[in-house]
């Protein structure tokens, strides 16, 4: 019979984890799978009241590479305007609505004229 090499996988070590993190990096296409690794293994070395891998300084560069390579550039609204605005009460604030539109009519007129005030 063959030997087996037995290992276990708590405690990780910071160096290995950030190696596995470098290993999604390339795989993903977004930040936020590196960011849940980070999550859950913390999580469970603090359960397990182990040392958290995820405090080693090469963790944190490749999350931080992970957030500048895999982030996308943030795509600003225009705002709301006025002629918007007039065309949501037409539609809504007639005879007859539920106050539930009426509310959230109310709350967009007031906000709208708080920015312009």
């Amino acid at each position: 019979m063959g030997q087996f090499l037995w290992f276990t996988s708590l405690p990780a070590q910071g160096v290995h984890f950030a190696l596995y993190l470098a290993y999604l990096l390339k795989k993903s296409n977004s930040p936020n799978s590196i960011l849940a690794a980070i999550s859950g293994v913390s999580w469970a070395h603090r359960k397990a009241m182990l040392e958290d891998p995820c405090t080693h300084s090469l963790v944190g560069e490749v999350r931080d590479a992970a957030k500048r390579l895999l982030s996308r550039p943030v795509q600003k609204k225009l705002p709301l305007s006025v002629v918007h605005l007039r065309k949501i009460v037409e539609t809504f604030a007639k005879p007859g609505a539920y106050l539930n539109d009426l509310q959230t009519v109310l709350i967009m007129v007031l906000g709208l004229t708080g920015f312009l005030g």
